[in-house]
């Protein structure tokens, strides 16, 4: 039970950069693959999508609306920022499904898994 909360103090300290440097962004992008991957690609310098890929217009848009305080992503430095807020996102979510688990076995509040 004890690492369950040094991993809640660990992504508490995290989240303190998202909040100095917001990033607006979909609700619930950190459980979009196709999304996740176009923004690993950018974080890499690549296109977002290869020529192959058909169909992804719900996820161009997804990515032309992602704000870095108020600007557009450019570098991969921007994309990689990007990246580490998703998986932020997806730790603080197995977090709390984690917690839950335990809170019910134990009588004590559980948690709402909104990542807002």
């Amino acid at each position: 039970m004890w690492k369950i909360f040094q991993e809640i103090q660990t992504e508490l300290a995290e989240k303190v950069k998202f909040i100095d440097r917001p990033i607006a962004i979909i609700e619930n992008a950190e459980s979009d693959a196709i999304l996740i991957k176009a923004i690993q690609n950018l974080s890499e310098g690549k296109s977002a999508f290869s020529l192959l890929e058909f169909g992804k217009s719900e996820q161009k848009k997804m990515l032309t609306g992602i704000r870095i305080i108020a600007s557009e992503p450019k570098s991969t430095e921007d994309w990689n920022y990007v990246l580490s807020l998703l998986n932020h996102r997806k730790r603080l979510l197995e977090l709390i499904i984690r917690w839950n688990a335990v809170a019910s076995e134990m009588s004590i509040p559980v948690v709402n898994p909104a990542l807002e």
